[in-house]
């Protein structure tokens, strides 16, 4: 699963892709928004069980550990007004 995100759009922080990845083919994706409150995600472990499910749906390979992280790594970019 790549997580996109407007303040880690450098050079650097891209990575390469598979051209015949479903989602570029067939746009397949899902997307959430979450409330930010004292940097902490509210509803964080429901929002991940949502898109757990949701990118199972889809059959989009993701580890239940990296959402863990990009939440945290978001919510305190938001908390920070990132």
């Amino acid at each position: 699963m790549i997580l996109l995100n407007q303040n880690s759009s450098t050079l650097s922080s891209m990575r390469s892709f598979d051209v015949n990845d479903r989602g570029l083919q067939l746009a397949d994706g899902l997307f959430d928004t979450f409330l930010v409150r004292n940097g902490r995600c509210v509803f964080q472990q429901e929002h991940k069980e949502r898109l757990i499910a949701d990118c199972r749906a889809l059959e989009i390979d993701v580890e239940p550990a990296d959402l863990d992280d990009s939440y945290r790594q978001l919510s305190h970019a938001i908390g920070e007004g990132g």
